[in-house]
């Protein structure tokens, strides 16, 4: 397997393309800014204006002000500024959103926001204070160029921004037994990028090894891969359907002798491997699609950059042929695949191990046959071999723990919103279904039409308050975007799963015209989908017929 390539890249480039992504993100509100703040586009700085001064002289207080209340403007559009305060834990998402596949970027920004908000925090007028946070970023940016960046204020939390989801490890039920037994801090798991944190590698590395070991998988420096394999929820965790993945993860760092840095080596390969990186063929059909490995999605990034709606669409569209024209070759070249066409009975035989129990083998069979089934009639062969992959991730998070995550990333985002809309609609709150009503059908009972006409009506009233929905219209874009803000220290696939079941939801509910009716259908609809996936019936199969049928296949 080849490790994620993070190659590091000159001040001047990365100063280029953080410009690039700012200017990209912020082109679709600065012309009602400027327009709301009687400004045109002559009253702007350039950065050599900021540079020598030039907002500094008397003369040009009015204009200084005007730039300052659009920049001011920009950032309540985004949602990054409420009265004159920063909401800098915004801030650091939009980053990770944005920079989602930069990551040397993604440090540089996190670098500078942290330092410019920390410097402004005090000033009490809006627009003053957006101009002072937008002069410390030009000047940082500046000295970026300059190769000037550690002149920058160091903070030690920043050195986590490379990473685009929850700590590794943080699933884990042995989680902060293993901090405390390695005398680790939360904040120290982070990536491994920068040089300067080869000690926090191996703390993280010793982290790893502890839970691996808890796991059962792993004893001192060396691995039990039969149990490793044979395990259905740690094969699961690795987002490697096809095991060939973890077992070349393992041929990677089996000659490796300490334990903390094996660990931790085993863990960075699962997870910051490109698409297709972990087979032999990988190379030659990245050079027979003339496609370079910084196109390639990573295995936990996909997921986000496919529902980043901050991405430009045009490009993400290309990339995604490209990374799905590079996984057809592979697919090819394993002949499991030809030009649009599967061989199933090849699939399965070459992608399912042999040594692992019948439970598990029964479990990824179904789950390759629902990836199958869901591509099965697309007929361009890029666009068909990523679906594939998009599926496969999608039906790789399937647990009452995601239902439980899901659950709890909701109740905390509408929290705020809840009493407001229950009071607006004259209800309180043992007036609101609960999941078991919902699956009882209590709602469907005629005497309970008023109590579920108001239901949905809370309903509505929080997505309208949340920006999701306008009208009877359900603003799917910005949902999309929500969940990815929701579920940034989410693993890929539960965030794919959560794009799946608000997808399939939204789309249920469409075509109804009453907003209360529609608020309360699409709740029973994600409900219905989150007690799936809670009783691990997320594929909406007839489990018996299909458990019959796939047992059938392997005794055969």
């Amino acid at each position: 397997m080849t490790k994620a390539n993070i190659s590091s890249s000159s001040s001047s480039e990365i100063k280029d393309r953080l410009k690039s992504a700012v200017r990209s993100n912020l082109q679709k509100y600065a012309e009602p800014c400027f327009s709301e703040n009687n400004a045109t586009g002559d009253d702007r700085y350039t950065e050599e204006d900021i540079m020598t001064n030039l907002y500094a002289k008397p003369e040009n207080a009015e204009r200084t002000r005007k730039n300052g209340c659009v920049i001011a403007c920009v950032m309540k559009k985004q949602d990054l500024m409420e009265g004159t305060n920063i909401k800098e834990a915004q801030v650091h998402v939009r980053i990770n959103e944005v920079l989602m596949n930069d990551g040397p970027v993604q440090a540089e920004a996190h670098r500078i926001m942290r330092k410019c908000m920390k410097k402004v925090r005090s000033i009490t007028q809006e627009c003053e204070k957006s101009f002072s946070l937008h002069v410390c970023i030009v000047e940082a940016m500046d000295k970026l160029g300059q190769h000037n960046e550690h002149e920058l204020d160091s903070d030690t939390e920043d050195e986590a921004s490379f990473t685009v989801g929850s700590k590794l490890g943080a699933g884990n039920k042995y989680y902060n037994t293993c901090l405390t037994e390695n005398n680790v801090s939360d904040d120290i798991i982070e990536d491994k990028h920068k040089q300067e944190n080869q000690e926090r590698i191996k703390k993280n590395g010793c982290v790893m090894q502890c839970l691996l070991q808890n796991e059962g998988v792993m004893n001192g420096s060396e691995y039990d891969v039969e149990k490793m394999l044979r395990k259905g929820d740690f094969v699961e965790s690795t987002k490697l359907k096809l095991l060939e993945g973890l077992n070349n993860c393992i041929n990677e760092t089996k000659d490796l002798t300490e334990k903390c840095e094996k660990s931790f080596d085993l863990v960075s390969f699962t997870v910051g491997a490109k698409l297709g990186s972990s087979t032999e063929h990988y190379n030659i059909c990245l050079t027979e699609n003339n496609v370079s490995d910084d196109d390639m999605f990573t295995i936990k990034g996909v997921i986000f950059d496919i529902y980043n709606i901050f991405l430009n669409e045009s490009e993400k569209q290309e990339n995604i042929k490209k990374n799905g024209c590079v996984l057809q070759c592979i697919l090819e070249k394993f002949g499991i695949m030809e030009g649009s066409e599967y061989d199933v009975e090849k699939m399965r035989s070459e992608t399912i191990p042999e040594n692992i129990d019948e439970s598990t083998k029964l479990n990824m069979l179904k789950g390759l046959n629902n990836c199958i089934n869901e591509t099965k009639d697309l007929t361009e062969k890029c666009e068909k071999s990523f679906n594939l992959l998009l599926q496969q991730q999608e039906q790789s998070s399937s647990s009452s723990e995601l239902k439980n995550r899901l659950k709890s990333a909701v109740r905390s985002r509408i929290e705020n919103d809840v009493e407001t809309c229950l009071t607006e609609n004259d209800m309180t709150i043992d007036g609101l279904y609960d999941e078991k009503e919902i699956m009882n059908n209590l709602h469907a009972i005629p005497e309970n039409a008023e109590r579920t006409r108001k239901n949905g009506c809370v309903i509505a009233c929080i997505l309208k308050k949340q920006n999701l929905m306008e009208g009877t219209n359900i603003n799917e874009a910005q949902v999309r975007a929500k969940i990815n803000e929701m579920g940034n220290s989410w693993d890929g696939p539960e965030l794919a799963m959560a794009h799946k079941v608000a997808r399939k939801c939204i789309k249920k509910v469409k075509n109804i015209t009453q907003e209360c009716e529609k608020g309360w259908s699409l709740n029973v609809c994600i409900a219905e989908a989150i007690h799936k996936i809670g009783q691990h019936d997320e594929h909406d199969l007839d489990p018996d017929t299909e458990d019959e049928a796939l047992k059938a296949y392997l005794n055969k």
